[in-house]
């Protein structure tokens, strides 16, 4: 059995920039001679490149775009390789400076249940189409 692995890493801030990108290249192979049937002794070979690249400003504006582009010689030649992108947006709401000045907003959280707190805690609701804030205490 053989695995590599190279990486390349950048990070950098400047101003009110922060950039950063990862490259990672892995190849393997493995071979087990007379493991019990043909299918099993087959030589395994797989190779792929993967990638993050994220941009942040200011730390309240986030963007990240990552990539994988890996390949493997067990599937036909017409499809050995696949490019398997993703992407997303953040946004810090909570270093805005107009968060900040809500002196009663103690924390905003969120889970795979809804939004969680704490007593006597505030949560607050965004409606992006109407633009409206509510904040509601809650008393439990």
């Amino acid at each position: 059995t053989m695995y590599s692995e190279t990486r390349l890493n950048y990070n950098r801030s400047f101003g009110k920039h922060d950039v950063t990108g990862l490259l990672v290249f892995t190849a393997s192979e493995s071979l087990t001679a007379n493991a019990g049937s043909l299918q099993l002794s087959l030589p395994s070979r797989n190779a792929g490149l993967s990638g993050r690249f994220t941009y942040g400003y200011d730390k309240r504006y986030f963007v990240e775009y990552n990539f994988g582009y890996n390949g493997s010689e067990r599937f036909h030649k017409s499809h050995r390789w696949g490019f398997f992108p993703s992407a997303g947006l953040a946004w810090m709401m909570s270093n805005e400076k107009w968060f900040k000045a809500a002196e009663a907003v103690e924390s905003v959280q969120g889970s795979d249940e809804g939004f969680q707190s704490k007593p006597d805690s505030y949560i607050i609701h965004l409606f992006a189409s109407s633009k409206t804030i509510i904040t509601t205490k809650n008393d439990a």
